[in-house]
């Protein structure tokens, strides 16, 4: 892939973030897309563009990248097509329970949208041993053809006992999991990305 399609690519994924997911399909080349967006006045407070994985981060108005206390990551994993959502996850789960003090996981099961797969997990960190903050994740895993797409919702706290607390209410939770939701994949040569009703 030559430098023009990197940009191309690195340029039409950021913009799905800050526009909004009912942008006419035309308006886009053909393709795969993972529309997704930050909680409402959030700001972008760190992109990492490398040549198979983009991640974009998120934090509320006001907190910065190094002292946030609450973050959206939205991931795009180039070429990694039709891996089981349950496999990345327990990956991800891999690399965190090696630095977490008091580490559990439990699964959580997503409806698929336009035939992909998705699947999810709450992830308890009592304490991270480096940061030394406790650590509360809802993560979303959705198996594109293309690519493998992630989103998440992340909390730092203080350190917490995973077998004994439950730092986040269930409410929150609840209304995590039903954002985390809202991002889709879809593919405009299948005519499931959504059409906007503006002329």
């Amino acid at each position: 892939m030559n430098d023009m399609n990197n940009s191309n690519i690195i340029f039409l994924f950021c913009a799905l973030f800050i526009l909004s997911p009912l942008a006419t399909a035309s308006d886009r080349p053909e393709g795969e897309y993972f529309l997704a967006a930050p909680p409402k006045d959030w700001i972008l407070g760190r992109k990492d563009l490398q040549q198979n994985i983009s991640t974009f981060e998120f934090i509320p108005l006001g907190e910065t990248i190094s002292s946030w206390t609450q973050m959206v990551t939205i991931q795009k994993l180039l070429g990694k097509k039709n891996i089981k959502p349950e496999q990345h996850l327990a990956q991800i789960a891999e690399l965190d329970i090696d630095i977490c003090k008091g580490f559990q996981t439990q699964q959580i099961a997503f409806e698929n949208v336009n035939g992909y797969e998705a699947h999810g997990m709450i992830q308890s960190c009592g304490a991270n041993r480096i940061t030394n903050r406790g650590e509360f994740k809802i993560v979303r895993v959705v198996s594109g053809n293309e690519n493998l797409y992630i989103i998440q919702k992340s909390w730092r706290l203080t350190p917490f006992d995973p077998d004994k607390d439950f730092p986040i209410p269930r409410a929150k939770i609840d209304e995590t999991i039903y954002y985390l939701s809202s991002a889709i994949v879809c593919d405009t040569r299948k005519g499931t990305c959504p059409r906007s009703s503006r002329k």
